[in-house]
């Protein structure tokens, strides 16, 4: 029997698709036909039914992916979702960009060969038919049916797809580079697999990371026209998109374009839901169909109930004892956040106002007008600006919640219609999300700005009075609102005001002077009308979440913020780590409660690697953040079902490691470059590397990366801060959350060692690294 390979491969360059074509007639003697597509990114040649059924009608598919391109991802994620035997290839005879081609996450994942010349590449075509397609069969996901991946920055557009999905009242899971930084293919098919339809907006060229985002783009939308989904794919006018899939693309000229298409791909969401059958699935071990749900709390708001672990920081929130949420990035802020408002939304006396902008909506504010005033001023007008938007925000809710009740309950009509009549007032905000009137209030308070300051805003600050500030923010009577928001909540149970995500996307250790400023505002704001509501006797309890490093930068620059009454979800004991892996293993399994983590992990997982214990193996290489542990585990569990095994097994656990590896290399260097650009790409520099380092042997790797002087302290505390080093101690190493994330304990540990303290390097990085001990 003659096997066919399908080829996917780029026409430049050139020597590419030469030694694939001198690979052919050595294929010939060994039942294997070649069929290299020619023209599979040549502008113009639209991606249509030749190419699909002649993917289909192959045995397997090959594909080079040395320089990836759109065109090359569709295929390869068409061919995927056809359950086709998949090899990947990188032409190591000619220059490519390695680090680029992992950082994409999807390529490394699947994993690749490499060949040098067409004796090698013929060789290595022949096990592409006795390699496995990878798993494609999921439950459909009806909780959440929409999957979508995100612009890599948060644009107006990117604003307006999110809104006007929320508004479908379809729930949906998104890829946000924020908070994954790579794309597993094995989470992309899973996400695609268990979808009802895919929303992909494709990222313009002028865009940070745009090349990467699109190649992630095409593979979503490949999978999902393998599987035929419903696939919204969106570009802006402006362009430029892939002139091979123009008749595949939905163009967009305004909000309105948008609006249309996401109305028109909802009714094919709920078409598809409407018909779908229950699949005759053969049930597979527990490996196979096992669901952990999303390392991401945004991702399962609708299934994180089921599972979540109820911890102390979770409790005194809940009881209102807390007005400051702490934690680094990956410890649940997000989640407990979640969990507590559904918690008091339970209760229908209470009112529940949760915000989650990002703080990317306020960058023109910073840029246009609190640039040009003094510092007092700028202080007086965020506090007045966020005392003003929790006021609106509370209003908007108090007229959303009781809108049905108002026309039959007699007690509330008359302060209802009241407030209706105030809030009215304010035409331009009636229409959107928080997101979206957030930024309209922006841009009122900057044209108000530039009335105001005229031709003197250029080259010198303007100062304003209080009652001028006052003006540029306020659209209503303050006071008239704030008293009619008073009375109608006499009749409420508690008023509960949760704030999150204000410093999503923030640099860490980069943080601006005014962003400080901002956040530390919007805590003063929330205190004030927590004691105006007091005095009048209303429940009212208002909570930040913030990041802890931002947290920090509060308290240096304010002692007040020591009086905050605060929880710190830092993870440091590996027992909580355990549980809630063990909850969503009993969710996903049905379980009843009381079965022993054990006898699960022993059905998942080989008992032991390298003489440890396999589980606590992982959480020595987790960081100590939840959102780590589920990510290596899937890793681990996603390889160990493409390779057909039904338990986890060491090799499985190296393999998931390196996944995971370079996802948090990949993360700590680009937070590194937010400190200095020059330290881009300096994490690389520990490659081959043992793992205990001399603080003179960093200093010198720092002076060969050409790092000014003047940062390295920083960057050696970031290094700590985050987990890369630890520093050795009577021979042992401690890191961070040895010390409750108390980086002061750290550093004065660091500093009674002098310049012979040895710093050591965490194994949760040396599989990417090639540390020499990680072997």
């Amino acid at each position: 029997m003659t096997n066919s390979i399908f080829a996917a491969y780029p026409s430049a360059p050139t020597v590419i698709g030469d030694c694939i074509c001198a690979a052919v007639p050595k294929l010939a003697t060994r039942n294997v036909t070649f069929h290299p597509w020619e023209h599979n990114d040549i502008c113009g040649v639209v991606l249509t039914d030749p190419i699909f059924k002649a993917i289909e009608e192959s045995s397997a598919m090959f594909a080079d992916i040395t320089k990836a391109n759109f065109n090359v991802t569709f295929e390869i994620a068409y061919a995927i979702a056809k359950s086709k035997p998949l090899l990947l290839f990188v032409n190591e005879g000619i220059v490519f960009d390695r680090p680029a081609l992992n950082r994409i996450g999807i390529f490394d994942t699947i994993g690749y060969e490499s060949y040098q010349n067409s004796d090698e590449l013929a060789a290595g075509l022949v096990n592409v038919i006795h390699s496995r397609p990878l798993k494609t069969d999921y439950e459909p996901n009806r909780r959440a049916p929409i999957y979508m991946i995100e612009m890599p920055r948060q644009s107006e557009a990117m604003t307006h797809i999110v809104a006007r999905t929320k508004k479908t009242r379809l729930k949906y899971r998104s890829f946000n580079l924020k908070e994954h930084v790579r794309l597993s293919a094995n989470d992309a098919i899973a996400h695609v697999a268990s979808s009802y339809g895919v929303i992909v907006p494709l990222a313009p060229d002028n865009m940070p990371d745009a090349e990467s985002h699109n190649i992630r783009a095409a593979f979503i939308f490949g999978l999902a026209v393998g599987f035929g989904k419903p696939a919204l794919i969106l570009q802006d006018l402006a362009g430029p998109f892939p002139m091979d899939a123009r008749d595949l693309i939905s163009i967009y000229r305004s909000p309105a374009d948008i609006e249309r298409f996401i109305n028109d791909f909802s009714l094919d969401v709920v078409e598809a839901m409407q018909g779908q059958q229950s699949l005759n699935l053969v049930k597979p071990d527990l490996l196979s169909r096992l669901r952990l749900g999303d390392p991401v709390a945004e991702s399962e708001f609708e299934t994180l109930g089921l599972y979540y672990v109820q911890g102390d920081a979770y409790l005194r929130a809940l009881r209102g004892e807390v007005n400051l949420v702490v934690g680094r990035k990956g410890t649940g802020k997000t989640a407990l956040f979640s969990q507590l408002r559904n918690a008091k939304r339970a209760d229908k006396a209470n009112v529940v106002v949760d915000l989650k902008p990002e703080g990317y909506q306020l960058v023109r504010l910073k840029e246009e007008l609190l640039s040009f005033i003094t510092r007092g001023a700028q202080e007086h007008l965020i506090t007045i600006f966020w005392e003003y938007v929790l006021y609106l925000e509370i209003c908007y809710k108090l007229l959303e919640k009781d809108k049905d009740r108002q026309r039959f309950d007699h007690t509330i009509r008359d302060v209802y219609q009241r407030l209706s009549v105030a809030y009215a007032s304010n035409d331009d905000l009636l229409e959107g999300d928080f997101s979206e009137r957030l930024l309209k209030l922006s841009e009122r308070v900057i044209q108000n700005f530039r009335q105001r300051a005229g031709s003197d805003k250029e080259g010198a600050e303007v100062r304003l009075s209080s009652g001028e500030v006052s003006n540029l923010v306020y659209a209503h009577d303050i006071r008239a609102l704030r008293d009619l928001i008073s009375n109608y909540l006499v009749n409420k149970k508690t008023t509960w005001v949760l704030f999150d995500n204000l410093d999503k996307g923030w640099p860490a250790h980069g943080l601006q002077t005014i962003d400080g400023i901002i956040l530390r505002c919007l805590i003063d704001a929330s205190r004030k009308i927590q004691r105006e509501m007091t005095r009048q006797e209303i429940d009212f309890v208002s909570v930040v979440f913030v990041r802890n490093d931002v947290y920090e930068l509060l308290m240096q620059n304010s002692a007040d913020f020591g009086k905050e009454m605060r929880v710190s979800l830092d993870w440091s004991d590996a027992e909580m780590l355990r549980e809630m892996v063990k909850r969503r293993i009993v969710a996903s399994e049905r379980l009843k409660e009381g079965v022993e983590f054990e006898a699960l992990w022993a059905q998942m997982c080989v008992s032991h690697v390298k003489g440890e214990d396999s589980f606590f193996y992982l959480i020595d290489r987790c960081l100590m953040r939840p959102r780590n542990i589920l990510k290596l585990v899937m890793h681990c569990k996603g390889v160990a079902v493409n390779l057909g095994h039904k338990k986890i097994g060491a090799d499985d656990v190296g393999k998931g490691l390196l996944l995971y590896s370079n996802d948090v290399l990949i993360e700590a260097d680009q937070e590194l470059a937010d400190i200095d650009p020059k330290a881009e790409n300096l994490m690389y520099r520990f490659i081959g590397l043992p793992p205990r380092l001399s603080l003179i042997e960093v200093w010198e790797i720092l002076e060969k990366h050409a790092v000014p002087t003047t940062k390295w302290d920083q960057i050696i505390d970031y290094l700590l801060y985050y987990g890369f080093f630890g520093i050795v101690v009577d021979g042992d190493p401690e890191v961070i959350y040895d010390v409750s994330y108390n980086m002061k304990i750290l550093k004065s540990k660091f500093e009674a060692a002098g310049d012979g303290v040895v710093l050591y390097m965490s194994p949760a990085f040396w599989p990417a690294l090639s540390t020499r001990e990680a072997a």
